[in-house]
């Protein structure tokens, strides 16, 4: 990876893939309001109001200044900040894409590896990059570098016998969306056979080199910077309440002396399982049951709503008919994830932020560096015993609720769905150091001893 000529690399199969990811970024966004109406059906339909959005906000600065100080107001998306900074300095004009000449032009050019390789699956996860939304651009074509996806690696020797003849000067990019139990789903092959393939990972992991993030959360304030369908603002408890904006004095007086009836309507816990197999968070949920009620949907629970929902199904959380069920009549929803991995988190956790229901999460994520304070609860904390009284208590007090939906007022979670954002891919590309010589000698090593999984079984 160090020196040498710029020659080509011709895969050998059709599945190995060239996909175009050609972008540029203008960024436009409107801050919007969403707002409560009623029609004479008794529906509800949320339309969008900058004037009033502004004027609420307004208000909530001028009364609430010390709010702003608080801790709950410094969070940082630590996952997201190098890729929101990026998207800062273009909307200032002071991102400098300037590098050496790449292979083919004056931008990075990537080659997908998959096999098999699904178009429908492989569409959605490159819709930013393809939409034209992310702040730096990579084409396709002879590639600067290749992207590997694990899950449809059948063995070392078929990649090499489709990548071949391997360039020193191309990083060859390990991809995975899942953790190491599920990685290499397909196959099922010993991580063992991948030692000295990779020069680079591109994964949920913090150390990852490029990381792949399920979905952000940013102040109101940045979120201009960013491509608006990514960031539709949450609706407000106030509007879920039918507060009328008029009427609230200041944010904490909304939350403090309007004790509505909403907590009462509302039922304690929802959840969506369709992986059984991940006994741990199935046992907990078990044993809460003992306690409190929780009402699971999905091939794991005895309710059903949809399908489950995958990357390829393209849905869109404010909009889908069953996350709208359980955001608008359930007080918690539990984002228990399917593997205990270090720093795994998927889609679960922000599919519902959108609506004014708190997350319980539950995993092996640091969730302090991806949501503000105050904003969750994590089950780790609890013996389900302990949570289940934790959640009755605060379903009785409506003031001790409401302080976890604090956070909404200032800061925007991201709407993007299953997909993920993969422009990370495109701002390493520009990194010089992203090409120094660097090979994973142990991938076994790295990927699975690493992640910590607490799962009792890792074949591979």
């Amino acid at each position: 990876m160090s020196g040498g000529g710029h020659s080509s690399v011709k895969p050998k199969s059709l599945l190995a893939i060239i996909t175009t990811l050609t972008i540029y970024l203008g960024v436009t966004i409107n801050l919007f309001d969403i707002i409560k109406d009623h029609n004479d059906s008794g529906d509800t339909n949320y339309s969008y109001d900058l004037k009033r959005f502004n004027k609420m906000m307004a208000r909530a600065h001028n009364t609430n200044k010390e709010y702003k100080a608080d801790s709950i107001y410094q969070f940082k998306d630590e996952y997201f900040e190098p890729l929101l900074s990026l998207y800062r300095k273009k909307a200032k004009g002071l991102l400098d894409p300037t590098r050496k000449r790449f292979r083919s032009g004056e931008k990075p050019r990537v080659l997908l590896w998959s096999d098999p390789f699904i178009p429908n699956f492989w569409d959605a996860q490159l819709s930013h990059v393809q939409q034209d939304l992310c702040p730096l651009s990579c084409e396709r074509n002879t590639a600067d570098a290749i992207v590997i996806y694990l899950r449809g690696a059948r063995s070392a020797n078929v990649v090499y016998q489709n990548l071949s003849p391997r360039n020193p000067t191309q990083p060859w990019i390990m991809l995975t969306f899942e953790a190491p139990p599920r990685a290499n789903s397909i196959y099922k092959t010993n991580y063992r056979e991948f030692n000295g393939l990779f020069n680079r990972t591109m994964m949920y992991r913090y150390d990852a080199d490029i990381r792949v993030p399920h979905g952000f959360v940013v102040k109101r304030d940045d979120a201009m910077y960013l491509p608006s369908t990514w960031v539709v603002p949450p609706i407000l408890a106030d509007e879920h309440m039918d507060i009328n904006a008029s009427e609230i004095k200041n944010i904490t007086n909304s939350f403090t002396n309007n004790t509505s009836n909403i907590e009462k309507k509302r039922k304690l816990v929802v959840t969506f399982i369709s992986n059984c197999q991940s006994k741990i968070r199935l046992n907990y949920i078990h044993d809460f049951q003992q306690y409190a009620p929780v009402e699971v949907y999905g091939k794991c629970g005895e309710n059903i709503c949809g399908h489950s929902m995958y990357v390829d199904h393209r849905y869109i959380p404010m909009e889908d008919p069953c996350l709208k069920i359980a955001g608008e009549n359930y007080l918690f929803f539990f984002a228990f994830e399917n593997a205990f991995c270090t720093d795994y988190i998927t889609e679960k956790v922000y599919n519902l932020l959108y609506f004014p229901i708190v997350p319980v999460v539950f995993g092996s994520a640091k969730y302090s560096t991806l949501l503000p304070s105050g904003s969750y609860i994590d089950a780790s904390k609890y013996t389900p015993r302990e949570l289940a009284r934790k959640l009755l208590y605060l379903q009785k007090h409506p003031m001790e609720y409401k302080k976890y939906l604090f956070w909404r007022y200032y800061y925007q979670p991201s709407t993007i769905g299953g997909e993920r954002s993969l422009c990370h891919l495109c701002a390493r590309l520009y990194d010089e150091d992203f090409y120094e010589y660097n090979v994973i000698e142990d991938f076994r090593s790295w990927f699975v001893i690493k992640s910590m999984c607490l799962e009792e079984n890792i074949a591979f």
